[in-house]
């Protein structure tokens, strides 16, 4: 058996008695080989534990992986390491962390204390004394119940760690959060970034500044969208949240922390003006507002402009019509199904049918009638008007005809 073994990915050599080395091997699916790799041994290992829980400690080594073989750095006994579950304290991750947002704080010209005993009886891994805002800051590594913690000091900043991958990314939208991420520098060591997590704690754990590694805060930093509005294919199903202003962005922590410390960006919660919670800019915040109010007027002219053919032609009463002694008010526009061909003017003079008895066959025929120009509103008083226009004087002729072949 082994208790070093080396990780191709990082070209680093990973010790079994390491607790933050071997948790980047044990059940990782990693890749890792023989610690004599640079002289050419491709033996490919795999990291086992025990645990023996009577004790509370648990026993580590480097095994063969299948078939392959070799007899480099092989060692008598394994590595015993008291058991996570029984362990009490900070992290070296978690007490990095906290280093680095003190030295950013102290940097920008803040007061800072550590371990501060803040109302409501927590004890705050970070006390801004001189913020406007957000004074406390919680360093949080590992799964907990967050909003019974902010529920007792509401003023606070949550720095996850690892927020998308554990039980903390339900707290991410809801509290006051952001996740942290670390991304490890390439070989160049310049401008290249690649997507493993950084881990300058182990690299260099007495160095604070974060140098060579690009630390960012990302997940709920909102910034608006280059095209802002009515998003159909964002939250199916949920019609308010389809109006998408704002976007998420990363940007760099110590930008990050000035902008929460001095109040220019400020968290609002889920719904207030985006689906979820999230760190906007007071200016931006301003934008948006003045945004919402030019998208509601916009909608109103638009449904007032659909309906304005709709509401002239109701507004207008067709006139009255005088028929011999007797005068006739034609029903008003409103009372009838407005059908889409009362809309268009026809050409005249028009030939329109009139139903009249006929003496020859019983049967109906037509008789041209010319009907002046309607005014705008009045198509369907043309169409009343031109059916029973002169109907007295017609049926006085039909009758005067019938006596005389009588």
């Amino acid at each position: 058996m082994k208790v070093t073994a080396w990780l191709e990915e990082t070209a680093q050599t990973i010790e079994a008695s390491n607790d933050l080395q071997w948790a980047l091997v044990y059940k990782t699916g990693r890749v890792i080989y023989c610690s004599d790799y640079s002289n050419g041994c491709r033996c490919r290992l795999k990291a086992v534990q025990r645990s023996n829980k009577s004790r509370g400690t648990d026993t580590r080594f480097f095994a063969h992986n299948g078939n392959e073989g070799c007899d480099h750095a092989e060692v008598a006994s394994p590595v015993t390491v008291p058991s996570p579950r029984t362990r009490t304290g900070p992290s070296a991750e978690h007490e990095w962390v906290k280093h680095h947002v003190r030295w950013l704080a102290e940097q920008a010209g803040y007061v800072v204390e550590e371990e501060k005993a803040a109302a409501g009886g927590v004890i705050a891994d970070i006390w801004v004394a001189t913020a406007t805002e957000r004074r406390r800051v919680e360093i949080q590594c590992s799964p907990d119940d967050l909003d019974e913690r902010t529920m007792k000091h509401p003023d606070v900043l949550w720095l996850l760690r690892m927020a998308l991958n554990n039980k903390n990314k339900k707290y991410l939208f809801d509290t006051p959060a952001v996740h942290v991420r670390i991304d490890r520098p390439t070989r160049d060591h310049v401008t290249r970034y690649d997507l493993t997590p950084g881990e300058p704690w182990l690299d260099s754990p007495d160095a604070y500044d974060g140098h060579g590694y690009r630390i960012r805060a990302t997940g709920t930093v909102l910034r608006p969208c280059l095209d802002p509005g009515l998003k159909p294919w964002k939250n199916r199903g949920i019609p308010d949240k389809r109006l998408v202003f704002f976007e998420t962005s990363p940007m760099p922590l110590q930008q990050f922390l000035r902008e929460v410390w001095s109040g220019e960006r400020r968290w609002k919660a889920r719904g207030e003006v985006h689906h979820h919670g999230g760190w906007i800019r007071t200016d931006d915040l301003e934008q948006y507002e003045r945004w919402r109010v030019e998208w509601a007027e916009a909608q109103q002219c638009r449904v007032r402009s659909l309906a304005a053919p709709d509401t002239q032609l109701k507004k207008e009463a067709p006139p009255a019509v005088t028929l011999g002694d007797n005068t006739i008010g034609v029903s008003e526009v409103g009372s009838h199904p407005i059908q889409p061909e009362m809309c268009i003017l026809p050409v005249y003079p028009v030939e329109t049918p009139v139903s009249v008895p006929s003496t020859l066959n019983g049967g109906r025929h037509s008789v041209a009638a010319i009907a002046q120009p309607p005014e705008l509103g009045q198509q369907h008083a043309r169409l009343y008007v031109q059916s029973r226009h002169g109907w007295r004087q017609r049926f006085i002729g039909w009758l005067r005809a019938r006596g005389r072949r009588s």
